[in-house]
């Protein structure tokens, strides 16, 4: 028995959907059945594991109460699988808002009406743009603390600087065309709804947008700081981004419950920003110590014949610095 189940076939699948892809998800699971590959658990990835080929159905439904903090299924959504389990629905798996049913008998009812499937579904992605504009909001903020008018100038001077500020002013374009979509997508499901017919689920075009513009950015990124000769700055980004997928990767498989995971990311979120402020001040200190240090050198070195006598005046040191972009030297 030990080496049949060491001989079964798992296959990992990392696929992302938006609550307004619940039909398309749900599908997805019923195809990869047929081929006989059935959702084991629902980790950083899908994990499947291969049997026989069988025609399972799949319901994906959005929990009200859940959270996008949510990594495994709560308290709340096992008593909600319950009611489920009654009306012929076995729970797999879930995350954030998500909880993932097989069903497990012929006469199954439906989990939810179509207007509160559609309330629901409504309210959760709603929810997720919210969140998603309050973040960039937040990076917008933080970005303009504590910049200067000479600090604005000098960014205009860095082609690096330059692609960021474009980039984040994509952001919001973005955001604003998700919620024109969005929309015009809740108008129409709401006319069928009130026409009695059933509105499908499916694929949301609009997330390969926002992949784009993360693909272009780290990859514009890294090309632009790597013809400025800051390659080292590039590579302390992608240093950067492999250790806050490691810590979210983490989340994902030790899947603690929503009141750890406020916690753990708190933790992971304070002890990110003071390496973070402790490389700046650390750059700063020591940008300081070698203008002290040159301060000192020139005081000390007699260049010309007056260093020898006796003056009241006293020695200034300036530091000039020139940079271009496109926009000029």
């Amino acid at each position: 028995m030990k080496q049949e189940k060491e001989q079964k076939l798992v296959r990992r699948v990392f696929r992302y959907y938006c609550y307004i892809e619940s039909d398309a998800f749900a599908q997805y699971l019923h195809e990869m059945s047929l081929k006989g590959w059935h959702l084991k658990e629902w980790k950083f990835w899908l994990e499947f594991e291969k049997g026989e080929c069988q025609d399972i159905e799949y319901a994906v439904e959005v929990f009200p109460k859940g959270s996008e903090m949510d990594v495994k299924p709560g308290r709340d959504a096992e008593e909600y699988a319950e009611y489920c389990r009654a009306a012929g629905w076995e729970l797999v798996d879930g995350r954030r808002r998500f909880c993932i049913f097989r069903k497990i008998s012929e006469d199954a009812t439906p989990i939810v009406t179509e207007e509160e499937r559609f309330s629901n579904i409504c309210r959760a992605e709603w929810r997720w743009w919210l969140i998603r504009l309050l973040t960039t909001g937040v990076v917008y903020a933080t970005s303009a603390v504590g910049i200067t008018w000479s600090d604005f100038v000098i960014m205009l001077f860095s082609n690096a600087i330059l692609f960021v500020l474009l980039m984040l002013a994509v952001l919001p374009v973005y955001e604003i065309l998700q919620c024109i979509g969005l929309t015009v997508w809740q108008v129409k499901a709401r006319r069928k709804i009130r026409r009695g017919e059933r509105p499908f689920y499916g694929k949301w075009r609009g997330r390969y947008v926002l992949y784009g513009i993360a693909v272009l950015m780290l990859a514009g990124l890294t090309f632009v700081w790597g013809s400025e000769g800051t390659a080292g700055s590039a590579v302390v980004l992608w240093i950067w981004i492999g250790i806050i997928m490691a810590v979210l990767a983490g989340f994902w498989f030790y899947r603690p419950s929503r009141r750890e995971n406020w916690v753990l990311q708190t933790v992971a979120g304070v002890g990110i920003g003071i390496i973070l402020c402790g490389g700046l001040a650390s750059s700063l200190i020591s940008g300081s110590m070698d203008r002290e240090e040159m301060l000192s050198a020139a005081q000390k070195l007699p260049l010309v014949l007056t260093d020898y006598s006796r003056t009241d005046e006293e020695i200034t040191f300036s530091s000039y610095d020139e940079r271009s972009s496109i926009l000029g030297t």
